[in-house]
């Protein structure tokens, strides 16, 4: 059965993410990812809000990164989370966002090597086990937790093929970013590869798919909604994601142009792009673009959402969709 969860960016007071996490706990929701990137509140001191005031909503970082978050710190950081969360830590790494990486001169360098030795420090820290590793890029010595060990699953936050491969045959899971479900059988066919690879069961694997998610009472509303919060997100989708809907790059140059002007951006992501990208429209309308994840293969549907000006009120209307879907 699919589950649901929600993505925060967190770029409100944490009181309010704390709020708005307890009503998608009461709605239904069993994930809610908060985004390490940019320079937004922070992750751990948001995402330790969160879990003490819910008791059954799944919570991690969606996602975090291997070049500004150390694999050992990061270990410390979620096993003291799980500690708090009475089991219900859940983790994401990937490359990182540029809106982060780039203020601070981090070079993204051998990606699929940091994140395998990244993955690796990570679980054999938070496991209790005393840990040495000298690897490309990551060296540590005689590494062990003060405290009692954990067990967290981890997912990759990524699209690329090598990296599906690499999330297939060393992770939980993976939370793609924002692709449509065409792409989305793509991917489950690089993440099987990596699977017989490491010749782990298919069936526990969980695939996660952060969407743009704009539901209100008419799709010209939903549509408007949804056109801001898909500049960045369709400025780096890269070409082999847009192939899948037979788009180029040629489609998506407009926005990048008229960038950093986000509002003369926002005014060229086209109903078309919003109709492949995104889950946007009245409640039936979405309903039936959740049931297109659902068969493509998604495990795990994340809204990332435009919930406009009463999130609360989205976040239901959202709850009772998903419930609608539960029961048919």
């Amino acid at each position: 059965m699919v589950e649901f969860g929600l993505l925060f960016i967190p770029n409100m007071e944490i009181t309010n993410l704390v709020r708005l996490s307890q009503v998608a706990e009461e709605n239904g929701f069993k994930y809610i990812w908060i985004a390490d990137e940019d320079f937004y509140r922070d992750v751990y001191v948001t995402m330790s809000a969160i879990v003490l005031r819910t008791s059954k909503v799944l919570v991690g970082p969606g996602c975090t990164n291997p070049y500004t978050r150390h694999p050992v710190i990061t270990a410390i950081a979620m096993a003291s989370l799980q500690e708090l969360a009475r089991g219900r830590a859940v983790f994401a790494v990937g490359i990182g966002g540029l809106n982060l990486l780039n203020p601070l001169q981090f070079a993204v360098r051998k990606p699929l090597k940091v994140l395998r030795e990244f993955v690796h420090v990570f679980r054999s820290v938070i496991s209790g086990h005393e840990t040495s590793f000298k690897g490309e890029m990551i060296n540590i010595e005689n590494v062990r937790l003060s405290f009692p060990p954990v067990q967290i699953p981890v997912y990759l936050a990524c699209r690329g093929p090598q990296m599906l491969k690499l999330a297939g045959e060393i992770a939980d899971g993976v939370l793609l970013g924002s692709v449509p479900p065409k792409y989305v059988e793509i991917a489950r066919e690089y993440i099987e590869k990596g699977l017989e690879t490491s010749a782990r069961e298919k069936t526990n694997f969980d695939v996660a798919n952060s969407v743009i998610f704009s539901v209100a009472d008419t799709r010209e509303e939903a549509f408007q909604m949804a056109r801001p919060y898909l500049v960045y997100s369709m400025a780096v989708t890269p070409q082999y994601v847009l192939k899948s809907v037979d788009m180029s790059a040629q489609d998506i140059k407009p926005i990048i142009d008229a960038l950093p002007d986000e509002k003369k951006a926002s005014e060229h992501v086209t109903d078309e792009m919003i109709e492949n990208f995104a889950i946007a429209g009245t409640p039936d309308e979405c309903l039936k673009k959740v049931k297109e994840h659902i068969s493509a293969g998604v495990t795990q549907l994340v809204c990332s959402a435009p919930i406009g000006k009463d999130p609360e009120r989205a976040i239901g209307i959202l709850g009772r969709t998903f419930q609608r879907l539960r029961e048919t």
